[in-house]
């Protein structure tokens, strides 16, 4: 309104919003019941004993904890782009008595910087988790069941090698016997 004030005459006039409080109430309500249940889950896995019981509960947890994230990602969302409200103002200043047709200005309109760093970082850490997943799975089950599948071929292995060593000694003795009695 004051920038109006300043011209002598407003030819065209457009105004844009997007009236987000609703999303933005949601998401703080949603954030505050994700972060009472990560609260809850914590303390289940503290007092948990079984492994089993702790991966189930780990798993839930890391859950959670990244919907947590993407609705603090898109709070701050909300919250940045509250704080940068945008005011554009084209002025003309004529000196003929027919005012020439405005040129539209040139806007670049669906690039966001904002929701691809979010998406990236979000890709992000679902990469991260899946390896973490991937590595636990590793350890927790594969590890042990090629050592129970290998053990056998590790045991006969050795076997092998401890039954060799004591005939080559021997081997080794009689040879050097036949030197010492051609000698």
């Amino acid at each position: 309104e004051e920038i109006k004030m300043l011209a002598v005459e407003v030819t065209t006039e457009n105004q844009s919003g997007q009236d987000v409080t609703k999303e933005y109430t949601d998401l703080k309500s949603r954030l505050k019941n994700l972060e009472e249940m990560i609260d809850q889950l914590q303390q289940i896995m503290d007092e948990a004993y079984k492994t089993e019981d702790v991966l189930r509960v780990y798993d839930e947890l890391t859950r959670r904890t990244e919907e947590a994230e993407v609705i603090r990602g898109q709070i701050r969302y909300y919250e940045e782009a509250a704080a940068y409200s945008k005011i554009s103002v084209t002025l003309i200043q004529f000196e003929e008595e027919e005012p020439p047709e405005p040129i539209e200005p040139v806007t670049v309109e669906g690039w966001r910087p904002l929701e691809v760093l979010r998406d990236a970082a979000q890709n992000l850490v679902d990469f991260l988790q899946a390896f973490v997943d991937f590595m636990i799975w590793f350890v927790v089950s594969f590890i042990p069941k090629l050592l129970i599948v290998g053990s056998p071929f590790i045991i006969g292995f050795l076997l092998w090698r401890k039954q060799r060593k004591p005939k080559k000694a021997g081997k080794t003795l009689k040879m050097d016997d036949k030197e010492e009695l051609a000698t």
